[in-house]
């Protein structure tokens, strides 16, 4: 065998090199498949699904726009409406769009293997070795310390000086009128003010215009260590206060997260919450975190109100003007709760003390009584006493005597079989969380703030039932949020933060399963999105797609606010964390993804699916037709849910419909539209997915994502085995196995006529010293090859040599120079250029990262 530690060609290229022609079943087997016969619902197709007249519309308040794809020359055109589809209990067969959930099930190992990023060397450790180089952003510069690319311009010279950021619809509009869409991180902002205005530049600076805190010292408003309930956590609302003003002065916006997170609270018998005795405490010392009870409970609704005024009233004091955070317009968001509600595995009464169970089954004792009254019961008693006796058998915690409808947990909602209460409670449930996201609103308005209120991220217990109500809650503030985590699988964990010798783990690439991306993503209609926790979870080489990826996909489908998940307060990491972004491969290419996302570079595609969805189908657990994927990374999520790729429900739509254009989700009515031509896009036979703007392409059996539009071309994943990439204006060459890159016009011109271009280098990194061993690893009902981790490795972080080229079509006789740029976006050195033709040909630096090439004007034609 070769050592792959002294830089020598390594034992798993040629098995790279075949990438290019392996089947398409890693993805699912391309056929006219008919949906379950278990479907309850059914999609009665319109006669403009076979109209001819290939359209695809945009949906607006006064219904359908125009707008239509035509495959060959990858433009929309005019036409008919999209095809509508009414839902009934039957069976329906609709060629390459509708697909039930087990063809999505099937895995080829040996394919997914042979697409590995990092693939494990076949019997002895992997090293960094010669092929790596180190990575010291704290290096000093030979010359100007002056950055050549610098995308602090696109912020404002102060967050918020212009208004305060607000909806129109599903669009996101600064205070000034401009549109925006925020390219944001996750920080705790726990750290002094100087430290954190270095970092909030040095963030503006790689394109960065929001940041989410988020963590830090505390994690709740409650002060843990007080005895009081109403205790409130100066050190939290200290730490905000610091994170905003530094933020603003770099011209970034902040989304307000640390206002409660429930899994840091355990409940104190001094708090007083009925039935926390110490006696209870002692018995129950794993049932301590009150998960959901903030909905229910009065006293501890109570004092989450008292926290939240005083979190958002009190002055700063790092403001010139004390101005507290519900009237700091560079506070753009503003989040009430952070992963808790009632859909989720962790609501479950039972695990609350028996007092608390009564007082909840109270309430919806009456709310039975409200909903169902009528003259002749003559009580409410003799209402809710109607209303149960058509279920099925009784709960152990119904008491009617005592006026207490038991609830159950939110695994049964999904699995019994009862229906009629299943319902009823669903339908509380909603009730009772839409509520309290009103009520929360209300209270920040009265408060003066003017900006966007988030309600909450959280998943549910079963996305297919439940995720969408979870969402049409939220419709109370302004921001539909959730979290997103692409996780091959860390099969073994010492502590589920961190990545430890002796974790396993495997590495491929989303390219491969492009349906289980977490940049697939469905949005409710008319209202901005966020993913305010976003990430390829580490250790995964595959990870250096992710910004490309993102940038280009969630600009296709005109998604608001992507934010990766997550930083400390120091631009880099200084150790290999499960969350971490402040690694080369990813931080490393935030200038170019981030201009690419919030110029628009990628055309906004219009809708390609609506899917209708009642809450009254939703309260009768009638399944959607297309999910999200799952989002968790491995730490939260049992790897056998993913067995049904991107969590389609019975009869899907197929997912890649979210890699073609816009997927929504209305409540108005329970009625599908969906483009009768989005099948021509999704070519499974040749494992392709085109966009509706046609500027985007995946080819998950060559393991090849493409953007190629007018100011920005580029490709990310096995880069080596698809050879030279044709695209618009450049062609790209790499010797790299996997890997990204962009080529993006930075003076907002085309790149055919653009002066000043910035190639942008995405290669695999690792610690200095981390080391692997092979190991058989079982996941997803396969047999695999993955890696144990044998030394976590060092700082500085190390980065692939890039081994390629570029090549700027008819731009030789404008070429001026092309420089290498340091980690700090400095100049580092010249690179010689070659010309063919009226072609100019410059080979990619193989220490650095970003290559800034400057051009003369063109002439007018």
């Amino acid at each position: 065998m070769v050592d792959r530690g002294r830089g020598t060609r390594a034992p798993d290229d040629a098995e790279e090199s075949r990438g290019r022609n392996l089947a398409h079943s890693a993805t699912g087997t391309p056929a006219a498949l008919t949906v379950a016969a278990g479907l309850t619902r059914l999609a009665r197709v319109n006669r403009a699904l076979t109209a001819g007249r290939g359209i695809l519309r945009k949906f607006g308040t006064a219904g359908i726009g125009t707008a239509a794809v035509s495959p060959a020359a990858g433009r929309w055109e005019t036409g008919a409406p999209l095809a509508a589809a009414k839902r009934h209990s039957a069976r329906i067969l609709l060629v390459g769009l509708i697909m039930p959930a087990a063809a999505f099930a099937a895995t080829d190992v040996s394919a997914l293997q042979r697409h590995y990023a990092w693939p494990p060397s076949a019997d002895h450790p992997d090293s960094n070795g010669g092929r790596y180089w180190d990575w010291r952003p704290d290096r000093a510069s030979a010359a100007d310390d002056t950055p050549l690319v610098d995308l602090r311009r696109l912020n404002e010279p102060v967050a918020g000086r212009g208004g305060w950021v607000h909806r129109e619809g599903d669009k996101l509009y600064l205070g000034n009128g401009k549109p925006v869409r925020f390219w944001g991180v996750n920080s705790t902002g726990n750290a002094p003010l100087p430290e954190l205005v270095e970092l909030a530049r040095a963030l503006a600076r790689r394109g960065v215009n929001l940041v989410r805190i988020h963590g830090g010292a505390s994690k709740s408003l409650l002060d843990f260590r007080n005895g009081r309930l109403e205790a409130v956590n100066r050190a939290v609302i200290d730490q905000m206060h610091k994170a905003v003003v530094a933020a603003r002065q770099a011209g970034i916006y902040t989304f307000v997260s640390n206002s409660f997170f429930i899994i840091e609270m355990k409940v104190r018998a001094s708090y007083e919450l009925e039935g926390y005795t110490q006696a209870w405490l002692d018995a129950h010392p794993q049932q301590q975190v009150p998960f959901g009870l903030v909905f229910l409970n009065d006293r501890l609704r109570r004092a989450f109100q008292g926290w939240l005024h005083e979190f958002v009233t009190a002055p700063n004091p790092y403001d010139n003007q004390r101005t507290p955070l519900a009237q700091d317009r560079s506070v753009a968001v503003i989040e009430l709760l952070n992963e808790d509600n009632l859909f989720f595995f962790t609501f479950k009464p039972e695990s609350w003390p028996e007092e608390q169970q009564v007082l909840a089954g109270r309430k919806f004792h009456a709310w039975l009584a409200e909903k169902h009254h009528a003259a002749p019961d003559g009580n409410a008693d003799a209402t809710v006493r109607r209303v149960v006796a058509g279920w099925d058998a009784p709960l152990p915690g119904d008491n009617l005597d005592a006026r207490t409808v038991a609830l159950a947990n939110a695994s049964q909602m999904g699995t019994a079989k009862s229906a009629r209460r299943m319902a009823e409670q669903i339908e509380f449930l909603a009730h009772v969380q839409r509520d309290f996201h009103a009520e929360m609103t209300a209270l920040l308005r009265q408060a003066g703030f003017g900006g966007l209120v988030s309600p909450s991220n959280w998943t549910t217990a079963h996305p297919p039932l439940l995720l969408d109500l979870e969402h049409e809650t939220y419709r109370q503030g302004d921001l539909i949020d959730r979290h997103a985590y692409f996780s091959p699988a860390i099969a073994q964990e010492k502590l589920k933060h961190r990545i430890g010798v002796g974790d396993t783990f495997l590495g491929f690439s989303t390219l491969v399963h492009p349906s289980v991306s977490p940049t697939n993503v469905r949005q409710v209609a008319g209202y901005p999105s966020a993913l305010s926790e976003f990430a390829w979870v580490n250790l995964n080489a595959a990870g250096v797609e992710a910004p490309l990826m993102t940038a280009a996909y969630l600009s296709l489908v005109d998604f608001d606010m992507p934010i990766w998940f997550a930083l400390g307060t120091k631009l880099w990491s200084e150790s290999l964390a499960k969350w971490t972004v402040g690694r080369p491969g990813v931080l490393g290419q935030f200038p170019g993804a981030a201009l690419l996302f919030r110029r628009g570079d990628v055309a906004e595609a219009p809708v390609v699916v609506r899917e209708g969805r009642t809450p009254g189908a939703i309260y009768r657990r009638e399944p959607a037709r297309i999910m999200p994927p799952r989002g968790f990374d491995s730490t939260r999520d049992d790897p056998a849910l993913h067995r049904t790729r991107g969590e389609p429900g019975s009869g899907a739509i197929d997912p890649l419909a979210m890699m073609v254009g816009k997927v929504e989700v209305g409540f108005d009515r329970d009625e599908d539209e969906i483009a009768p031509r989005l099948a021509e896009c999704i070519d499974r036979a040749n494992t392709r997915v085109r966009s509706a703007t046609g500027e985007l392409m995946t080819n998950w059996g060559a393991g090849l994502m493409t953007i190629n539009t007018p100011r920005s071309q580029g490709a990310a994943g096995f880069l080596r085995a698809n050879g030279r990439i044709e695209l618009r204006d450049v062609a790209l060459e790499s010797e790299n196995g996997f890997g990204a890159l962009l080529v993006i016009a930075l003076d907002d011109r085309p790149l055919a006529s653009s002066e000043e271009i910035l190639v942008q280098v995405g290669a695999i990194d690792r610690p200095t010293g981390f080391t692997t061993e092979p190991v058989k690893l079982a996941w997803n009902g396969g047999d695999y090859v993955g890696h144990q981790i044998r030394s976590t490795g060092r700082m500085p972080w190390q980065v692939q040599r890039v081994q390629g080229r570029v090549t700027f079509n008819g731009m030789a006789a404008r070429f001026i120079s092309a420089t290498a740029l340091d980690e700090q976006l400095r100049a580092h050195a010249l690179m010689t250029a070659s010309t063919t033709g009226a072609d100019v040909t410059v080979p990619l630096p193989e220490e650095s990262m970003y290559l800034l090439v400057r051009l003369k004007p063109r002439r007018a034609e």
